[in-house]
């Protein structure tokens, strides 16, 4: 065998062995099964918490379950149950502390007095016996003129409520009782509360 038959067989075993190569590269590409597609990623709002369940007991207007925004406080979960009653023993509770999913806040009652009966209306809390309100005499309160005291002579309504409700006036009239909802702290159940009590012209 010549030189040149030596190298006419040299070329094509490297034909040969292209051709055989290029062969199972395309069948190893045509069995490889593809990578499953990546799980996209959770947003913060899909994984963050953003309501706790809170239950609200004892003392308030409208006891049960709230569902409140994360980081409350008591005294939110107290709002959210329509307020504290008349005989609420506010000394007993913690209205700042912080809540978590599942927490209970119990507001106690104070304990009436021996031979005294609660009237229902408000009290004077800071010697833990209950004091009567004297109410306005001469029928329903004026929202547009009563004063802190009088407004703070209605049931469910303390001094703190009362000066909110004076500062809403004097950036706009009450032209109704409905109104009323415009003040934090007083929801439906206290507006009903106080509907036959007050008037707005």
């Amino acid at each position: 065998m010549d030189n040149k038959q030596k190298k006419l067989m040299l070329l094509g075993i490297l034909l040969l062995g292209c051709l055989l190569t290029s062969a199972v590269a395309e069948w190893a590409q045509g069995n490889k099964e593809p990578l499953p597609a990546p799980l996209p990623p959770h947003t913060d709002g899909e994984l963050k918490q953003t309501k706790i369940k809170i239950y609200v007991s004892g003392a308030v207007l409208e006891p049960g379950l709230y569902d409140l925004p994360v980081g409350s406080r008591a005294w939110q979960a107290v709002e959210a149950a329509g307020g504290l009653r008349e005989d609420a023993n506010m000394e007993k509770v913690n209205l700042a502390k912080k809540l978590k999913d599942g927490n209970q806040v119990n507001v106690p009652a104070l304990k009436a007095a021996a031979g005294k009966i609660s009237s229902g209306r408000g009290g004077d809390f800071s010697t833990g016996v209950r004091v009567e309100k004297n109410y306005v005499s001469g029928g329903r309160i004026n929202l547009n003129t009563a004063t802190v005291e009088e407004l703070d002579a209605l049931p469910g309504v303390g001094p703190a409520m009362a000066r909110r409700i004076v500062e809403r006036r004097q950036k706009k009239r009450f032209t109704k009782v409905e109104d009323l909802l415009q003040v934090k702290g007083i929801g439906k159940a206290k507006l009903e509360r106080l509907r036959d009590l007050v008037e707005a012209d």
